[in-house]
């Protein structure tokens, strides 16, 4: 689950950068790139939400996949003793 969220987060993390990197024809150049949330809010908004997932905030899908990944590793069975190395 943690690997499929993650994935996707980061597709979509590299779309929008090349995205962004389009709309300023294609200048990759920080100091000329400021204010693009003033020509494209929606992708500004898209960038911060997908960073927050990536970042594993609470209440986001990266928190919930990070999480369901230390509940199974953290368990005690012998897979997951076996995973940690123990």
């Amino acid at each position: 689950m943690y690997l499929i969220v993650h994935a996707l987060n980061k597709a979509l993390l590299f779309i929008c950068v090349g995205y962004l990197v389009h709309f300023f024809s294609g200048n990759t150049d920080m100091r000329q790139m400021g204010g693009a949330y003033l020509y494209s809010f929606d992708l500004a908004a898209l960038l911060l939400i997908v960073c927050t997932n990536l970042a594993g905030l609470p209440y986001s899908a990266g928190f919930l996949g990070k999480e369901f990944l230390l509940f199974h590793v953290l368990r005690g069975d012998f897979i997951a003793l076996f995973v940690r190395g123990c």
